[in-house]
């Protein structure tokens, strides 16, 4: 057994920096399977990910930190932490959510973890009344009257790889309006669930049905009335869902 008093300062120094590296886990390696590290980023748009691109990054170590990496930049959405929260071991991209979670200590998502509207909607899911899939994004704070609402800009949400849907809130005419559309002809008919969440749930919700317009596109309107007229306030919309409806 070694003893410390027999150590100068500088060979103590260098024991101590070996045992703390023999402890800390080896770094990923990226491999020739790995995907480019571009198309990692957040703002890089996972439908142009092959099957085999999915398979490869669920399973490797380098490309799972990469994307936790560039989460640094920009969160995940919504969808992703809530079903991390659902089930840690099983959600898509778990351990590069672990990482941003754990390691990064990520202010922006934890403070969605405890929040009480995110608590409730995995609450809800439990309870079987809602999908995990589907489209649903935090808004900007506030969106409300503050920010002069009539005014507001269109805020649209990504396309869920799951569901094919995708959403675009609008002020139309000083009516507050929630464009659902689709890429697939394949929802042509389907029925969608609207809802505006906020921290005690689900504030207001309607179900449209997609048709499909002249011009091909596949779209349904869920129109929540005017904004001077509706029964809550702009400003507790905490984000909005668009949900398939089996």
């Amino acid at each position: 057994m070694i003893d410390k008093s027999d150590l100068t300062d500088s060979e103590l120094n260098s024991l101590l920096r070996a045992v703390a590296d023999d402890e800390r886990p080896p770094r990923p390696v990226r491999t020739d399977q790995c995907v480019q590290p571009l198309m990692l980023t957040p703002w890089e748009s996972r439908k142009n990910w092959s099957d085999a691109d999915q398979a490869h990054v669920e399973s490797c170590n380098w490309c799972q930190r990469q994307l936790a990496i560039g989460w640094r930049v920009q969160c995940p959405g919504v969808i992703p932490v809530l079903r991390y929260f659902l089930d840690p071991e099983g959600a898509p991209n778990h351990r590069a959510l672990r990482i941003h979670l754990d390691e990064d200590q990520c202010e922006t998502c934890w403070s969605r973890l405890e929040s009480a509207w995110f608590r409730n909607m995995a609450q809800v899911v439990k309870a079987g009344r809602r999908l995990t899939s589907g489209v649903c994004l935090e808004l900007p704070t506030p969106i409300g009257h503050a920010a002069g609402v009539g005014e507001a800009r269109a805020i649209v949400s990504e396309v869920d790889p799951e569901s094919g849907l995708r959403w675009r809130r609008e002020i139309e005419g000083g009516y507050f309006v929630v464009f659902v559309d689709s890429a697939s002809a394949n929802n042509v008919d389907s029925t969608v669930r609207v809802e505006l969440l906020g921290e005690t749930g689900v504030l207001a919700s309607q179900q449209v049905q997609l048709r499909m317009r002249p011009d091909g596109n596949v779209v349904g309107r869920a129109d929540f009335g005017r904004v001077d007229q509706l029964e809550l306030e702009i400003d507790d919309i905490k984000a909005i869902s668009a949900l398939p409806v089996e």
